[in-house]
């Protein structure tokens, strides 16, 4: 199963927001939505979860899905009452815990789910999801260099161990609620759970960053992520 999550019209309180006009976002999320099924990454899922917070009229995104080889089923969700509080993590998690509320038997014990920002294309996603092992509880990209930081765009997770994340969402009304997250997913081993701290493969991500518009393919980047690739052949337990 797939989870997308969107914010078309984001609250004017929400901070770290580089584009914020409704129909620019709005282009974005259809243009990720159309590579989504033209790559053919809709084969892996039965499932997509469009998970929407801003009360946008989702049925605008059906031409976008047209050809999904899985069925798509739209979430909307109400936008949670921090305003934009408590920043953008926080406010991504919440909307996925109520969505997962809302489908609720749609989501089985057995079932991963893999939650994908949904303005993000990446174009090796098959790729990430086969390779990603099957059987752990978490799989999740975390680092601890250059400063400890969890990868929360896309990771997958099954409904034990969203149960014990969600219950401690509210600690990430913190500062840097992704260190947050890092702390309570590598945390979940103690409880017993599985986690795979580096996905399968390095994603291939295209377009830019939400919050300041970072071009994903610059130089810069590319760099990063062949030196990632390479680190997941020579040293897969290194966090970085």
């Amino acid at each position: 199963m797939l989870l997308l999550t969107a914010t078309v019209t984001p609250h004017p309180e929400m901070g770290a927001l580089a584009v914020r006009g409704p129909d620019e976002r709005f282009e974005q999320y259809v243009d990720a939505f159309r590579f989504l099924v033209s790559s053919g990454a809709t084969a892996l899922f039965d499932k997509i979860l469009v998970c929407e917070n801003s009360g946008f009229d989702l049925a605008r995104f059906d031409a976008a899905f047209a050809g999904s080889e899985a069925e798509v089923v739209y979430v909307p969700v109400k936008m949670d009452d921090s305003a934009g509080k408590y920043g953008r993590g926080y406010s991504e998690m919440l909307l996925i815990d109520t969505a997962l509320g809302e489908v609720g038997e749609v989501v089985s014990d057995g079932d991963r789910v893999w939650k994908l920002t949904g303005r993000y294309q990446i174009k090796n996603l098959a790729r990430v999801v086969e390779a990603s092992d099957p059987g752990a509880d978490v799989v999740v990209t975390l680092r601890r260099y250059p400063s400890k930081w969890a990868d929360l765009y896309l990771f997958g997770f099954n409904r034990r161990a969203w149960q014990l994340l969600s219950a401690r969402i509210d600690d990430l009304r913190a500062a840097s609620g992704s260190v947050v997250m890092y702390d309570l997913i590598d945390g979940l081993s103690a409880h017993g759970l599985s986690v795979r701290a580096r996905l399968g493969a390095e994603p291939h991500l295209t377009g830019v960053r939400g919050h300041d518009q970072r071009d994903y393919d610059s130089p810069r980047q590319r760099f990063k992520r062949r030196a990632r690739q390479l680190l997941h052949v020579v040293a897969p337990g290194l966090r970085v």
